[in-house]
């Protein structure tokens, strides 16, 4: 069942399960059928059911979410800009020369806080320490803050792990209240402890490009593609003035909540999520609690088995983004 889809009714828990007693109490399943396509045509909607069951008394799954309007991904300027972008996160975490579109430079680098790492790592339970240590410990550059001058544009961008298998073989979905914004949901403890060890430093890096600067993009690969979500929403909410920035993210798992999701695609009108359809990194955390925001854009970057692989910039996503 896809988590979101345009022209969908949009109910609470309460009319949820009214609506469902009222389709599928004493009628026959053609019956049940007609009610319910009366009610999508009265709100202009389509209707999806769980698990292939159409108009079942077990459930009937008509609560979903009304997917962002934005155009359609252009994936020549995510293969040209937002793909080489992400990859140059690896290579300034690695200290070598990135290789990005012309006219862009990195303007600082995005560098984790000893001291908030030692409060993050005290406050969290053991997978999400392993999570924290494999992202900030071992190398405590995430990524960098860029800007093109002639075109007043800033990037933001964040590496996740080549390869996840260190961080995956303990995932858990524990989630914990947004603490960057109060309304914001419940999101993944550890995406969030990853960001709080960073935030002052990319809030740092944004603020010293930002000015003069007439759009900010946003991205990140795995890991970072969760951070940049994170960031993104906080620098939209909490920035003075706000921030509304735009976002490519490659490969990133799922981050919040419905009320995360609602309050993230309010606020952000472009976020396209790429996901190539044999990556298992971008199905986690699961539904129903976590859901993907923006909108979701799925690739084929080749059948294999190979975890790392299938997660790679490169072998993967770079293929797969060719074939759109």
């Amino acid at each position: 069942m896809p988590e979101s889809i345009a022209n969908c009714i949009i109910l609470n828990p309460a009319e949820f399960f009214q609506g469902k007693a009222a389709l599928t109490a004493g009628s026959s399943r053609s019956e049940q059928r007609r009610r319910a396509q009366q009610t999508a045509d009265l709100f202009g909607a389509d209707l999806w059911f769980h698990r292939r069951q159409f108009y079942s008394s077990a459930f009937i799954a008509f609560i979903l979410t009304e997917e962002p309007d934005m155009p359609p991904l252009d994936p020549a300027f995510a293969l040209d800009f937002m793909l080489p972008f992400a990859e140059a996160a690896y290579d300034v975490a690695a200290k070598r020369t990135p290789l990005m579109p012309p006219g862009y430079a990195v303007k600082s680098t995005i560098v984790a806080d000893p001291q908030c790492i030692a409060k993050v790592m005290a406050a969290i339970p053991l997978p999400h320490q392993r999570m924290v240590r494999s992202m900030v410990i071992d190398n405590p550059i995430m990524g960098f803050v860029g800007r093109n001058d002639a075109t007043r544009t800033v990037i933001v961008s964040f590496r996740g792990t080549e390869t996840p298998k260190d961080w995956l073989k303990d995932f858990d979905s524990l989630a914990v209240p947004f603490p960057d914004i109060p309304t914001g949901g419940l999101i993944h403890q550890g995406f969030d402890a990853v960001y709080q060890t960073i935030r002052d430093s990319v809030i740092a890096g944004v603020d010293s490009a930002k000015v003069n600067a007439t759009s900010m993009w946003i991205t990140g690969h795995s890991l970072g593609g969760a951070i940049a979500l994170l960031a993104a929403i906080d620098f939209a909410k909490n920035a003075v003035p706000p921030l509304v920035s735009q976002l490519y993210t490659f490969a990133g798992p799922r981050v919040g909540d419905q009320t995360f999701k609602g309050l993230f695609d309010a606020t952000i009108p472009v976020c396209y999520k790429v996901v190539n359809r044999w990556d298992i990194v971008p199905q986690l955390p699961p539904p129903p609690l976590f859901i993907h925001v923006g909108q979701e854009v799925n690739i084929d970057g080749g059948f294999t088995l190979d975890l790392a692989e299938a997660h790679s910039l490169l072998e993967s996503y770079k293929p797969g983004l060719q074939k759109l």
